[in-house]
């Protein structure tokens, strides 16, 4: 893990940390006079915990992660989102990787919600759906089969993710803080893996029962 991943993970921390204590102090009560609204995110955070079928690629280090958020709550309590994040280089764990692989989820998601005080500022939530995640990684290749030192290989595995934070808002403008698990499903039979290559084999494997959290904080806009 680098210094600068180990620094944005620091700063996730705190940054939720501290805008959950805000909240429990400055919202006491229930928002009265909640409005339906769309909101957009940027954030970023770190991904952790990454764990998969295969005891190969187990106890990955944390990594940077960045992603976009989308969504619509009705009167402030439910609604749906889309989530797209990306960590572009994931530290998976397997002897084959000729560098680390890029991990991307995108996800559409329901949405519960619970405004507190004055306009709903503050808006605890939980969230869960289903999507894909994307991996993409750079396998070493074996003597005499490939002219160079690795060979690249690209999954799209179907997936599903449950998490929750908090908005924050002053205005149209606020924070928000997200905490997230997802996992891939898992290949019944991997002798049955026709990839076009052997990378994508590899991939493929990697990604059965693939899952991992992720923790971010980020600006939200909401009109």
């Amino acid at each position: 893990m680098t210094m600068s991943e180990v620094s944005v993970g620091r700063v996730v921390r705190r940054g939720i940390l501290v805008t959950a204590v805000l909240a429990i102090w400055l919202a006491p009560a229930a928002a009265q006079d909640t409005q339906t609204y769309s909101m957009a995110a940027g954030f970023i955070g770190t991904s952790f915990a990454t764990s998969g079928d295969i005891e190969s690629d187990n106890d990955g280090n944390a990594s940077t992660a960045l992603g976009v958020q989308l969504g619509y709550l009705w009167r402030g309590f439910v609604g749906g989102e889309f989530i797209a994040d990306f960590s572009p280089t994931a530290k998976i764990a397997n002897v084959l990787f000729a560098d680390h692989p890029s991990l991307n989820g995108y996800m559409l998601n329901a949405i519960g919600s619970y405004p507190l005080g004055a306009d709903g500022r503050f808006a605890p939530y939980v969230s869960g759906g289903v999507g894909w995640i994307q991996l993409s990684t750079s396998v070493l290749a074996f003597p005499g089969l490939s002219d160079t030192e690795s060979v690249s290989g690209s999954q799209t595995r179907f997936g599903g993710d449950v998490g929750g934070g908090l908005n924050t808002f002053i205005g149209h403008v606020g924070v928000r803080t997200d905490v997230r698990y997802y996992k891939t499903s898992s290949i019944d039979n991997v002798e049955s893996l026709q990839g076009k290559t052997a990378a994508e084999d590899v991939t493929q494997v990697v990604m059965s029962g693939l899952r991992f959290w992720r923790a971010n904080v980020g600006v939200a806009f909401r009109w």
